[in-house]
């Protein structure tokens, strides 16, 4: 997916066109999801992201992706980067469907 773009229905989880494959809890934290993509809430918002680690702490290192405008998101240049407690991971999502050549929908 690098220098896709994604297409995600507001900022609601209820109003998200995603599916939902697993909620994360600290007893269903294992090296299993490293490389699953996953919404991460970040400052209000929601972001589409891809696990990179998990540490002993039961948090998780994740890229996220950015906001270019409504309902749309791109992997930056320069990655960002950031650990997350498990309460922040709203779920596992699925890959995203191509929309187009460029823009995927989650």
């Amino acid at each position: 997916m690098n220098g896709a773009h994604l297409l995600v229905n507001r900022t609601a989880v209820d109003e998200l066109n995603v599916q939902i494959v697993q909620k994360l809890t600290d007893d269903t934290l294992n090296d299993d999801i490293k490389g699953k993509l996953c919404i991460v809430r970040y400052d209000g918002g929601l972001y589409p992201g891809v696990i990179l680690d998990i540490d002993e702490d039961n948090t998780l290192e994740v890229k996220c992706m950015h906001k270019v405008g409504p309902n749309r998101f791109f992997w930056p240049a320069v990655e960002d980067v950031l650990w997350y407690k498990v309460d922040d991971i709203v779920s596992l999502i699925s890959e995203p469907t191509s929309v187009t050549k460029r823009p995927c929908i989650i």
